[in-house]
């Protein structure tokens, strides 16, 4: 059985903004440099290697998650 799923990223261009929030939550600082370090590659990853039975969503710029799901509630 092929389960098929829905994966949502984050733009490519967006790491500054996402460090921003990071910070501003005071996550961890080992976590922020793994992002910071490994952002474009796990973000290629997905994409380029993830399982065929998928489908991605990249986020709008300057957007999360929680306002994409609220502003495909109101469409």
């Amino acid at each position: 059985m092929e389960v098929k799923y829905i994966v949502v990223i984050p733009p490519f261009s967006d790491e500054s903004n996402y460090i921003k929030r990071y910070i501003k939550r005071n996550n961890d600082n080992n976590f922020i440099k793994n992002i910071e370090n490994n952002w474009m590659n796990w973000l290629k990853d997905i994409v380029f290697y993830s399982s065929v039975n998928r489908t991605i969503i990249i986020l709008p710029k300057d957007s999360c998650l929680q306002s994409y799901i609220e502003g495909y509630k109101n469409t």
